[in-house]
């Protein structure tokens, strides 16, 4: 490990309308593209409510699955960790508080999006 001092600085996500995670990145959607990408949002937050009914693990298969039946999307990671440390867990009890972070590449676009647990 570098030991780099870092501090991280949480910032509320800044969203359209219609949930999708504002980036110059949504210009480089097709039409067709820029009205699916709201689903990435959509899968995080349908999990907010539930999470802990599941662990880790499954929370990150709730996230992924629907984003992986649209052919249009493909899931390069689901990742659920600390959000001061960044390190991925395996149990809740681990974590004081957790993120739901994803990269999912649509087309040729990758976004990237986050949502907070707890």
């Amino acid at each position: 490990m570098l030991q780099i001092p870092v501090t991280i600085i949480p910032h509320p996500i800044v969203r359209e309308a219609d949930g999708l995670a504002m980036s110059s990145r949504n210009a480089r959607l097709t039409p067709d593209e820029r009205m699916q990408a709201p689903e990435i949002y959509k899968a995080l937050s349908g999990i907010r409510e539930n999470y802990s009914w599941f662990i880790p693990d499954g929370v990150k298969q709730l996230v992924s699955g629907p984003l992986s039946e649209n052919p249009a999307f493909r899931v390069e990671y689901v990742a659920i960790v600390d959000t001061q440390t960044l390190q991925p867990f395996a149990d809740w009890m681990d974590a004081e508080h957790a993120v739901v972070c994803v990269a999912v590449y649509l087309g040729a676009v990758r976004l990237i999006d986050n949502i907070v647990l707890y």
